[in-house]
């Protein structure tokens, strides 16, 4: 059996392809667990020591990560923990909303250094050179002096993950829109696209409580104005086919409902979405006055008033529905719910749990941990950085594999 950078012959050297591997595997490693030391690397990828060593210092006289001050000594000298030098690199996120889009950039340490929200308006083509003009003055004005990653984009839709095409996309109703040869065209970055709720899945995963919490599996609900849903396997998105898997939200749990922007009736969507929500609150009537935001409609359930508790109580219910049948189905040991639906988990998080307190076949399946996504609010935002940080997480193999030399060629260059 060929040895692997994360377990390797310990008597053999490591190839320069493998030296490079290794590297960056520690790279990952520190800025997914922050602060990290030298033995904890050692003791988490089983490499020896002195491997270890070596590629931190190697990291270190690259400018990539830092050592912060001694922690606690055994009695030895005292270790010195690893972070990742933010300021090594610049990343840019975009979210393409159905309503609004945001575009921010990034250090490396996917930290948020400025951002601008803009209507989603015009005809595809036009709305994305609108975007592309927007980064180039960023880069002009916040990134002078800092070498760019790449752009992320979070689209909501299914995507062809191989030439970054947004496929179709129901409710912003756009079909084959090449997101990214349009963006690469303007920016002239590399680009990395990814449906919305695969960025807020990854975003989640990297910066949420279960990173601290070691938790490799799990299926991520996305509540916005649709609802799409992700599962992370072995810490990586199940994409399924070459455009995705499509997402739950078009689950039907009433074939006699409310027709959805499918085109089918009575998907989870038309019951359990940011539209779905206010749509039931705003009922038949239709006043002069704005149209309340999820999050008006939340802060009156939190203030005590009845129509909007029992709004977010059916919508729970209608979750709730979808989740039984997806934990009988994929038994993940962690279902995350993302969006402005979290901050309502005061109110629905009781009713979710209690619909699958039920009987199961199996009796374990009860105990599946259901919680509101840490990341918010604009999961997607922060997910569409994070592809930048480590796309060989998030991409398939083929479509990183033509990305890599751009993006490794750019960090290369801020070496120089």
């Amino acid at each position: 059996m060929a040895s692997s950078p994360f377990s390797p012959d310990r008597h053999r050297r490591l190839s320069r392809r493998e030296e490079a591997l290794t590297e960056r595997m520690l790279l990952h490693l520190i800025h997914r667990r922050q602060p990290l030391t030298r033995a904890e690397l050692s003791e988490i990828t089983g490499l020896p020591l002195s491997t270890v060593a070596f590629n931190v210092n190697r990291l270190l006289k690259s400018g990539w990560i830092f050592e912060s001050d001694a922690g606690l000594s055994n009695g030895g000298r005292p270790a010195r923990h690893l972070h990742v030098n933010g300021e090594k690199m610049y990343l840019f996120g975009v979210d393409i909303g159905v309503t609004d889009t945001a575009l921010a950039v990034a250090d490396y340490n996917a930290r948020i250094l400025a951002s601008q929200r803009l209507p989603t308006k015009g005809d595809p083509r036009s709305f994305i050179e609108k975007l592309g003009a927007r980064i180039l003055h960023l880069m002009k004005n916040e990134c002078a002096g800092h070498p760019i990653g790449c752009l992320g984009a979070s689209v909501p839709a299914l995507v062809d993950s191989q030439t970054g095409e947004l496929v179709r996309a129901p409710n912003l109703g756009w079909s084959n829109v090449p997101v990214r040869e349009w963006f690469e065209e303007i920016t002239g970055l590399p680009v990395l696209v990814d449906n919305d709720t695969n960025a807020a899945a990854l975003a989640e995963l990297w910066h949420g409580d279960i990173a601290r919490q070691g938790i490799e599996n799990m299926l991520y609900l996305l509540v916005v104005e649709g609802l799409g849903s992700a599962l992370i396997v072995g810490g990586k998105i199940y994409r399924g086919s070459r455009i995705g898997t499509g997402g739950f939200g078009h689950m039907c749990i009433n074939p006699s409902g409310p027709k959805c922007t499918c085109g089918g009736r009575g998907c989870l969507e038309v019951f359990a979405s940011n539209r779905a929500i206010q749509a039931a609150y705003r009922g038949k009537s239709r006043g002069n006055g704005p149209a309340l935001s999820v999050t008006d409609i939340i802060n009156l359930a939190r203030r005590g008033q009845p129509k909007a508790q029992k709004v977010l109580r059916d919508a729970a219910e209608s979750l709730a529905i979808a989740l039984r049948s997806l934990v009988h189905g994929l038994a993940p040991p962690v279902v995350v719910v993302g969006g402005e639906f979290a901050e309502a988990w005061f109110l629905v998080g009781p009713i979710i749990n209690e619909h699958l307190k039920g009987s199961f076949i199996v009796p374990e399946l009860a105990s599946v941990r259901v919680m509101p996504a840490v990341v918010r609010p604009r999961p997607s935002l922060v997910g569409a950085v994070t592809l930048g940080v480590m796309p060989e997480m998030a991409l398939p193999h083929e479509r990183f594999s033509a990305y890599a030399p751009r993006a490794l060629a750019a960090k290369e260059g801020s070496r120089r």
